[in-house]
């Protein structure tokens, strides 16, 4: 039948997502979990558990219920991850918000969950208007963390002034401090979080993941870490990747050094000065990094690994990367979506093909399908890809009809990625499928020449669209950011271009040299605003 199977799962489901990670993260007491790079102030993993606790108790009095919708809004910071938890034991599902996001963009997100609590950073309190929390009947409360002494508007409440008023969570027995957990097997097949899908083809749907769902993606993410791993918390804690990454960290006893704001220069700086061994990062950061030769190679020495994923990595730029930012350690790549619960592929420690984006993970099944037939296809046939398991998503909030296109009547969920495996069932990532470019019948990949772009020097960034054309269809168009130093013209780029794919892949719809180019949190290009801008 041409269906993958991952190996069998092993793991308990029974427990809701808090508990699991409370009971694995109790175990590294008073070992430090996470340190903020800009102040230096740390949690231990039982200080952690224990303000996840408080804050559980804190909603419990606000009136939060069992299915009440809980809206967590943050940069990365040391208090996102009890916030979360927390709210998670109050018996709420949690709809994470990116704090970057416009008014226009938040209230979108409130509209989907329509959150009876609101939970938010003092940055993200300052910089939405008032009306976007208040003006919405469903918000009973905004309590905002992190203030300074500045006043808050009348309608929010300071989170510290709410906590303050609880009793000491832990209590003393014989000396020994105890954990008190009280989960129910009912909770695990609730929604634990609604998190946007990444919204590169139009406004973000709200992905419903279940506590089982979560489980999953954690006891198959164990591999990814280990105590004795300092890694960056890079990533937005409110996406995906993000979020596992910090979570299974929790888990695994990894130290985590939080980074709020990203630059160049401060990513440099934090690996040296807290000696990180450990990389998670995506494709887009990961290509600027590898094109700024003012790195020196030496200061990755400590580096082992780099854990990679939220889009495919072509095998040239994977070349790069490991050249000239993993020169001491591995590069491995990954893939998963929103809506699978993270990831669905990643290599074996000690495998890694060149260009693969890994094998399938335990307890799931994938299939690769023609796009014209739905024919399940075998080895190295490009198709569809597909799959079906326990971490694949309850579904899109309030959007049954997108949940019907996505989830077939069998529960294969149609990722719209465009791939294949090989004899060892070993996957490789092609492109988006509705992204291909349609030029006189052929399809070209915009990835294939994003990826061919970043090999020249003189180019930083690249994006390939494809242009409407009455006579052919569509004609690729490159955008580029070049490098400031270089003279580079766009038929250099082009000629560069024609010398290294087939004649229907050529750049016909010309280049356009830009300042930016617009991505998703995860670092995926969105083509659609590109194609506006033109």
């Amino acid at each position: 039948m041409n269906i993958i199977n991952g190996e069998e799962l092993k793991v308990d489901l029974s427990v809701p997502v808090w508990k699991y990670v409370y009971e694995k993260a109790w175990i590294y007491g008073e070992r430090i979990a996470q340190v903020d790079a800009e102040s230096g102030r740390s949690l231990t993993f039982r200080q952690l558990v224990e303000l996840s606790q408080r804050v559980s108790r804190c909603l419990l009095r606000l009136g939060v219920r069992r299915g009440d919708v809980v809206a967590v809004c943050s940069e990365n910071n040391l208090e996102f991850c009890s916030v979360l938890l927390g709210a998670l034991e109050a018996g709420a599902a949690c709809m994470l918000i990116h704090p970057l996001y416009t008014p226009r963009e938040f209230i979108h997100a409130m509209g989907i969950s329509k959150p009876k609590i609101v939970l938010c950073s003092a940055s993200v309190a300052k910089s939405q208007p008032e009306e976007v929390f208040t003006e919405n009947d469903h918000v009973k409360a905004v309590l905002v963390w992190g203030c300074t002494p500045a006043i808050l508007p009348a309608a929010y409440r300071k989170l510290e002034d709410i906590l303050a008023t609880d009793e000491l969570l832990v209590t003393e027995s014989h000396g020994e401090t105890e954990l008190h957990l009280n989960g129910h097997q009912s909770e695990t097949k609730n929604i634990a979080l609604i998190l946007s899908s990444s919204g590169s083809t139009g406004l973000p749907k709200g992905v419903m993941l279940t506590h089982s769902n979560i489980i999953v993606a954690l006891a198959n993410s164990a591999m990814y870490t280990s105590e004795k791993n300092i890694t960056l918390g890079l990533m937005p804690f409110s996406h995906a990747y993000g979020l596992l990454l910090v979570l299974m960290c929790l888990c695994e006893g990894s130290k985590v050094i939080i980074v709020g704001k990203f630059t160049v220069d401060s990513f440099i700086s934090n690996i040296q000065t807290y000696q990180i061994n450990c990389l998670y990062l995506v494709p887009s950061l990961l290509v600027l990094l590898s094109k700024r030769k003012a790195i020196p190679s030496e200061d990755f020495k400590n580096i082992h690994h780099v854990w990679t994923g939220a889009a495919p990595v072509s095998p040239k730029v994977q070349q790069l990367i490991h050249e000239q930012l993993a020169p001491f350690g591995k590069l491995h790549h990954s893939y998963g979506l929103t809506e699978t619960t993270f990831i669905m592929f990643t290599a074996p420690y000690q495998i890694n093909k060149a260009g693969s984006a890994g094998q399938l993970t335990p307890g799931m099944q994938c299939k690769v399908i023609d796009i014209n037939s739905g024919e399940a296809l075998g080895p190295n046939a490009k198709g569809e890809l597909c799959f079906r398991g326990p971490s694949i998503m309850k579904g899109y909030m309030g959007n049954s009809d997108a949940t019907k296109e996505t989830i077939d009547n069998e529960g294969w969920l149609h990722s719209g990625d465009l791939g294949y495996y090989d004899s060892d069932h070993y996957f490789f990532i092609v492109d988006r499928l509705k992204e291909l470019i349609k030029y006189q019948g052929h399809q070209v990949s915009p990835s294939e020449l994003e990826a061919i772009l970043l090999t020249h020097s003189a180019i930083q960034e690249a994006a390939v669209i494809g242009i409407p054309n009455e006579m052919y269809g569509e004609l690729p168009q490159a955008h580029v950011i070049k490098d400031p130093a270089t003279n580079i013209t766009a038929d250099e780029i082009q000629k560069f271009i024609a010398g290294k794919v087939a004649p229907h892949k050529r750049l016909y719809g010309g280049v356009k040299f830009v300042d930016t180019i617009p991505k998703t949190p995860s670092g995926k290009i969105q083509r659609r605003e590109l194609k506006q801008r033109v």
